[in-house]
């Protein structure tokens, strides 16, 4: 028993010598350390010396920090590093949205800020914001295919409120929930998108642009339902008719619906809107297109319009870009490889008019005026050909590519027009096929997380 205790108080003195020991150690490190501080502080000049040489960022009125969204804004990735991993991670709970009230950006996870991948046209963007992307320069037009001329409007009065707007026909049947939701391709395709714009890391939207879901009258409830739980603002719209509109007959039933995106043009509280067709992926960001050169105001030609046509309107924008022809074409595209005055309806940019809606509709109602095979595609067509009063601008074509290349994904595209379901067979490119099946997978990781939370 003795023995033990002596042993025990040699240990403890051991213990004591042995922690006096570091704190001389550490203190003696300490005092270096404030002396190695105090040479480094007495040779910086200023401040703002002390910010470059530990990378800090400078701010000043001159360079205002971007305004948070209303609803649970992210913050800005490029100012937050990343945190050590943990075993832990811990999703934040479920957003609850009040009934009628659509979730908007709020997302119902908070994914880890990630640094942004680098990318051929990628560029800082002023006042702090997060980098934006454009796609790389596009060659001069070819003089052989003559451009028109356009009427800009001299310092327009506009505010700058934009918004994405994803175009779904129809879903199948799907009243409760606990059905398949992909059942239907489409609408699968449009949740993909709609996370890279919400929830991708690597292209979601800023917080200030509005993610708006159109949902023609054959979307069942529970797939509108989903698409605000997938954090949307969901529209519900019917199919605008005129007296006269029975020729208006589509290549495929499919197509029916498609004249229930002219909505998009009654949307007036909004300067520009990007209409998406739901099959398109991205690569990075899409923000940028709404400061493309060719998004300006313009105002309708002087030309006498038709007599049997309604009144146009004094200003309107319509941008987008020349579809592709299917087949082989370089990067970038050139014009020889462009289908020359016409474009696809399944990405454009538009300012909200009611009487450009309205304007529309008179085209409509007017038999043979344009293919109706193509519907709301030949009739925008037409609307706004290179040769009426009217003409859509051209902004960059390497903001989206369709019939896709691997050029074109390693050339900086910023976004492909791709069903997914597509590029599994033969014929088409491994490349390409992976991309997108490597999307619908993130995006389904996702929503599995989603349904384990709302199953806590």
């Amino acid at each position: 028993m003795g023995r033990d205790w002596a042993t025990g108080q040699a240990a403890a003195h051991w213990l004591l010598n042995r922690r006096m020991f570091k704190a001389l150690l550490f203190g003696f490190l300490a005092v270096l350390l404030l002396v190695a501080c105090s040479s480094f502080y007495s040779d910086a000049a200023s401040f703002s010396q002390l910010q470059e040489a530990f990378g800090g960022h400078k701010h000043d009125a001159a360079s205002p920090l971007l305004e948070p969204s209303v609803v649970d804004a992210q913050p800005d990735a490029s100012h937050i590093p990343e945190p050590p991993p943990t075993d832990e991670p811990g999703p934040e709970p479920i957003i609850e949205t009040p009934p009628g009230k659509p979730l908007g950006h709020a997302p119902l996870e908070k994914p880890i800020p990630n640094k942004p991948k680098e990318h051929p046209g990628q560029t800082e963007h002023k006042e702090n914001r997060p980098s934006i992307h454009k796609p790389p320069e596009q060659l001069a037009p070819n003089p052989e295919y003559t451009r028109p001329e356009y009427l800009t409007v001299e310092n327009p009065q506009e505010t700058d409120k934009f918004a994405f707007l994803l175009w779904l026909s129809e879903s199948p049947s799907a009243e409760e929930e606990n059905e398949k939701w992909d059942a239907n391709k489409y609408f699968v395709a449009t949740r993909i998108l709609l996370w890279q714009l919400l929830h991708d890391p690597d292209t979601k939207a800023s917080e200030d642009i509005d993610i708006i879901v159109m949902c023609g009258p054959k979307v069942s409830e529970a797939h509108k339902r989903r698409l605000r739980m997938d954090g949307a603002m969901v529209y519900s719209v019917d199919i605008p008719h005129t007296p006269n509109d029975k020729w208006l007959v589509p290549l495929f039933d499919r197509w029916i619906d498609c004249f229930g995106k002219l909505h998009a043009w009654e949307l007036e509280e909004y300067s520009r809107i990007v209409v998406l067709d739901g099959d398109i992926l991205l690569q990075v960001p899409l923000d940028g297109i709404f400061h493309d050169p060719g998004a300006v105001l313009m105002r309708s030609k002087p030309e006498p319009r038709k007599d049997d046509e309604p009144e146009l309107p004094d200003e309107y924008l319509f941008c987008t870009f020349e579809e592709l022809d299917q087949g082989q074409h370089d990067w970038p595209a050139s014009d020889k490889s462009r289908a020359h005055g016409y474009f696809n309806g399944g990405f454009f940019m538009l300012k909200p008019s009611r009487k450009m809606y309205d304007y529309y509709l008179g085209i409509m109602d007017i038999k043979d005026r344009f293919p109706a095979i193509f519907m709301e595609q030949a009739m925008l067509n037409y609307a706004h050909r290179w040769d009426g009063p009217m003409p859509w601008r051209e902004i960059n074509g390497g903001w989206n590519y369709k019939w896709t290349q691997d050029g074109d994904l390693d050339g900086g595209a910023i976004s492909i027009h791709e069903k997914w379901w597509d590029l599994l067979g033969d014929g088409r490119s491994k490349k390409i096929g992976q991309f997108a099946m490597s999307k619908k997978a993130k995006a389904e990781g996702f929503w599995q997380a989603q349904r384990e939370l709302l199953e806590q």
